[in-house]
């Protein structure tokens, strides 16, 4: 059974997985090393399934290959990508534009059920 293992120089709790070999030569790691960002084991504990839980969803999507999105969904990210962007003038320079970005990049890589949350 996994559990949370605590670095023995910060003393902050991680969660460490072994990549599964049938997608490991793909992935090119043999570990995955995930910051529970805690040092307090009861709230390491807390927090460990759920990340457990978000690493193998990341195996069985890499297992399953890229998805493909119709024109609409392609449509509709675009769309609410370019008014996250627009509404903030475009700065580069504080980050926001790259957080924005990041946040449709997720919904693409949660696959077409998660897009409704884009609708217009």
């Amino acid at each position: 059974m996994a559990r949370p293992f605590k670095h023995p120089k910060t003393g902050v709790y991680w969660l460490r997985l072994r990549v599964p070999t049938d997608i490991k030569s793909s992935r090119g790691k043999n570990e995955v090393k995930r910051s529970l960002g805690t040092k307090d084991p009861d709230i390491a504990k807390a927090r460990f399934p759920e990340a457990l839980k978000a690493v193998q969803e990341e195996f069985r999507r890499h297992r399953e290959g890229p998805i493909t999105l119709s024109p609409r969904e392609i449509s509709r990210l675009s769309g609410e990508h370019y008014r996250e962007l627009a509404a903030l003038g475009g700065r580069v320079e504080d980050g926001t534009v790259w957080q924005a970005f990041a946040k449709t990049s997720k919904a693409i890589a949660q696959g077409p059920s998660k897009l409704a949350a884009f609708e217009a």
